[in-house]
């Protein structure tokens, strides 16, 4: 046969082969598309939302965790909303519920695999999957048992029907409706996204009157009807409403009248009624925890045709999260935050125009600071060319150094202060005993007075009352100074002036001096033309010995940076106070001849006093500075490495040497030996 032919008949056998590898692809391939797009009902044919009486989302095993739902029903027997069982019975979200199940049937799954040994991949195992629950009125079983697995991308997810294999792919991320926005695996779902935060949602243009009781006030805002007249002859008379005071309110100076409502105070209470939310539900039985045994907040809400809606409230800590309940019905507690209790118990500065202060801070020439620890004064240098502060109260010789800055912030506060809130005249205010007093006087000797009394019992800060010139005392409700005010004025009188001890760095220190009854020590170096030099010895009974350099230069720096926290003046510049004792001397010398030298007292109430020499006041340092500052000797030498025993190591060599001499093999015939 020609070669020709022969090619021929290879090519077209070639050709059959590789038609049929294509037929059999191609056949293939249509039998996994077909079993691909088999498209499965998460739910039954017969499915309705309505039919469902409760619901569960659990992972794992256990049902009992996770959320679980009832339906609410009226006295007969009308569905009437969702409870979230899982939370104290809290109100559920119907809403956001009745759409998930809608859309759980109206999804369809569409196959993806039917091996069981799969299901660990696609987080679809009883152990792993998230499990959805849905049960009909009056059934223990299950009528939907869906597994919920692993998302797929952004918008889709791996299903399967309890107790069977298929594994299905829906186009629906059921997983962000259930609370889980990434890998959290082993995460339960949680109760508190399915509960409706709504507690009370009135109609704000009917509300015609409300009664705010705080710890501390009561105020009663109410609607009235202003009636205009007509712009023109025969039309009807206009009107408009308006938002008065009917009881309570902030009496300012300088006249003590009624401060007047700001544009936007009535209107962030109504808002607050019009969709007052909560953050969670808490548990019934702690009421005494919530601050409900006895409730400090109240308020009501009368509307045009006189029904009523009462809030009741407790908050343990002023300013802090809130707890309340709806007076009249069988609602759980509602905990609520902070800002969102703020909106609706709103504070005085927030519903009334309150006046404040704005001084000329370049125009005070004295401030003036009292508090429990005593009173400081300061004043402006006399030469008006010089800047900053000098001590002015107590008058002590030396005084110690001012720090500007301090009075500076202080003043810059109290300068442009207003209040926070007010106080009925009836609270316990605390201002019979002033806890602080601050004062600012101008050079033309006029004088401001602010005197902090009690913490307020509705937010963090103080009850305060100012004190102005050319105003005479009258009958002005209390205010309210916030915490940070409070804390400026209440600050440690040492903090306004520099308390540091020792003017010297490390390298100048040149002897250091501890003198008490046991454990005391004299460091010195060498010096030179007024500079230190050479190693640290320590002069000891036995001699000089030298000092670990570590150990030292640490003790150094804590003396270059020793610092009193705040400061004891005596009653008068004649009476200095003075220590009850005396536990130790510290004596710090400079190379340049300079020293500092203070006596420490016993540690008592977690701290320590020091007097320094020549002082007319008492430094107070934290506790445990007197261990810093006047440490055991012994751990500032040198240590000896330890001393071998000679004996005992030569005896030891020996040991070792016999130990390691090789064992003499016993007499063996010499058949044995090869």
């Amino acid at each position: 046969m020609k070669p020709e032919k022969l090619y021929g008949m290879a090519f077209a056998l070639a050709m059959l082969i590789a038609l049929g590898f294509v037929v059999k692809i191609r056949r293939a391939t249509h039998e996994d598309i077909s079993q691909t797009y088999v498209v499965h009902r998460l739910v039954p044919e017969d499915f309705r939302v309505a039919d469902v009486e409760r619901v569960r989302f659990y992972r794992g095993a256990d049902p009992a965790a996770g959320v679980s739902m009832a339906r609410t029903r009226d006295t007969k027997g009308e569905p009437v909303g969702w409870k979230v069982e899982s939370r104290f019975d809290g109100p559920g979200d119907g809403k956001k519920l009745e759409d998930f199940l809608a859309e759980l049937r109206d999804k369809e799954g569409e196959f993806r695999s039917d091996k069981a040994g799969v299901h660990a991949d696609f987080e679809l195992t009883d152990e792993t999957a998230i499990h959805i629950s849905l049960f009909k009125k009056d059934s223990q079983d299950p009528w939907v048992h869906l597994l919920l697995g692993k998302g797929e991308g952004w918008k889709g997810g791996f299903v399967r029907l309890a107790g069977q294999d298929t594994v299905f792919t829906v186009d629906a991320n059921f997983r962000n409706t259930l609370g889980f926005f990434g890998d959290e695996k082993g995460k339960q779902p949680e109760s508190t996204e399915w509960l409706s935060k709504i507690v009370i949602d009135l109609d704000r243009e009917k509300i015609a009157k409300v009664e705010l009781t705080y710890p501390d006030k009561k105020l009663v805002l109410e609607k009235k009807k202003i009636e205009k007249p007509a712009a023109e002859a025969g039309q009807p008379a206009a009107s408009e409403t308006k938002w008065e005071v009917a009881v309570g309110g902030a009496l300012v100076p300088p006249d003590g009248k009624l401060a007047a409502l700001t544009d936007h105070g009535p209107n962030t209470v109504l808002n607050a009624l019009d969709s007052f939310k909560c953050t969670d539900v808490v548990d019934p039985a702690k009421k005494k925890d919530w601050g409900l045994e006895s409730p400090t907040y109240r308020c009501e809400a009368v509307m045009e045709d006189g029904t009523r809606h009462v809030l009741v409230a407790g908050r343990p800590e002023p300013g802090g999260e809130a707890f309340l309940v709806v007076e009249g019905t069988d609602r759980p507690v509602f905990k609520v935050e902070r800002y969102l209790f703020d909106n609706l118990f709103k504070h005085g500065s927030e519903i009334f125009t309150m006046k404040g202060l704005d001084l000329t801070e370049a125009e005070v020439a004295r401030v003036r600071v009292q508090v429990a620890g005593g009173t400081l004064a300061f004043a402006r240098p006399p030469d008006a060319a010089q800047k900053g502060w000098t001590l002015a109260e107590p008058a002590v010789t030396p005084a110690p150094a001012v720090r500007g800055d301090k009075v500076d912030s202080l003043l810059q506060r109290f300068a442009h202060w207003s209040p926070a809130d007010y106080a009925d005249a009836a609270t316990p205010t605390g201002l019979d005993q002033p806890a602080a007093v601050f004062e600012v006087t101008t050079k033309q000797g006029k004088t401001w007075s602010l005197a902090l009394g009690a913490h307020s019992m509705t937010l963090q800060g103080r009850y305060a009352k100012l004190t102005e010139p050319d105003v005479p005392a009258g009958n002005f409700s209390p205010v309210v100074v916030s915490a940070g005010d409070a804390a400026l004025v209440e600050a440690p009188l040492g903090s306004y002036l520099d308390l540091k001890v020792i003017d010297a760095e490390p390298g100048q220190m040149a002897k250091i001096s501890v003198s008490r009854a046991e454990k005391g020590f004299v460091l010195a170096r060498k010096t030179a033309e007024g500079k230190a030099t050479g190693p640290w010895t320590a002069q000891t009974p036995e001699g000089e010995k030298e000092t670990d350099s570590v150990r030292v230069d640490a003790l150094l720096s804590v003396l270059a940076a020793l610092s009193g926290s705040d400061v004891r003046f005596g009653a008068d510049a004649a009476t200095p106070p003075t220590l009850p004792s005396v536990a130790f001397t510290l004596r710090v010398e400079a190379a340049d001849g300079r020293s500092w030298e203070l006596a420490f007292g016993p540690e008592q109430e977690g701290r320590v006093c020091a007097q320094p020499t020549g002082n007319p006041y008492l430094l107070v340092f934290p506790a445990g500075t007197a261990g810093d500052v006047a440490p055991d000797p012994a751990t500032l030498l040198k240590q000896e490495p330890a001393k071998k025993e000679e004996g005992k190591s030569e005896e030891k060599k020996a040991e070792a040497g016999k130990a390691e001499e090789p064992k003499k093999e016993e007499s063996q015939p010499d058949d044995a030996k090869k």
